[in-house]
């Protein structure tokens, strides 16, 4: 672009067009840190709008998840190089509980061994999940990534993915709860 073809821009459409390519196009979530400890035998790395862990497990090459904190993306970028683009499903089916006829009142209706939810009107969410929060936490020889927030139907919280020093495996919890009582839930987790 030569001067004379900025002449006949107009000023503040040419400052829009400076603003607009100044910024990123979507803020990744800035993971909080400061429960990791740096010696800790899971090695979590922030590299851009991911992060790269890492960790011994003995007789095999060192497993590595890339995290996607980018709010446009799936969850999981890398899964040890054999899945890729993966976010968290869950399906809750929220019922409610209650005690038996019969039952003496100091008796709490989560000790009732046979009661049916299934049997009371009930009705199953999918949930929703959006990056809005991460924290990483980690010592010894375990880590912890909690990424939020999760919602299905009265319940939300977050997801969080545990890494273990010496286990190839990848612990995946969603960690919810409600403020309704007597809440009675089944439900299945997992990545798609």
């Amino acid at each position: 672009v030569c001067s004379s073809d900025l002449q006949r821009i107009p000023a503040r459409l040419l400052a829009a067009a400076v603003f607009s390519t100044a910024l990123p196009m979507s803020a990744g979530v800035v993971p909080d840190f400061s429960g990791y400890s740096r010696d800790c035998a899971v090695s979590v790395q922030a590299e851009g709008e991911s992060l790269r862990v890492t960790w011994p497990v003995p007789g095999r090459k060192n497993p590595i998840v890339v995290i996607d904190l980018n709010p446009g993306r799936p969850l999981i970028a890398s899964l040890d190089g054999v899945l890729a683009g993966l976010d968290p499903m869950l399906a809750m089916t929220i019922g409610s509980r209650t005690a038996p006829a019969g039952r003496p009142p100091w008796a709490s209706i989560w000790n009732t061994f046979f009661d049916n939810p299934a049997k009371r009107p009930h009705q199953t969410h999918l949930a929703t999940f959006e990056k809005k929060s991460a924290t990483v936490r980690g010592s010894g020889s375990r880590a912890s990534l909690v990424v939020g927030e999760i919602k299905a139907g009265s319940f939300s919280g977050n997801v969080s993915l545990g890494f273990f020093a010496g286990s190839p495996l990848v612990q995946f919890e969603a960690l919810v709860g409600t403020t309704e009582d007597a809440r009675a839930f089944v439900f299945d987790l997992g990545l798609t």
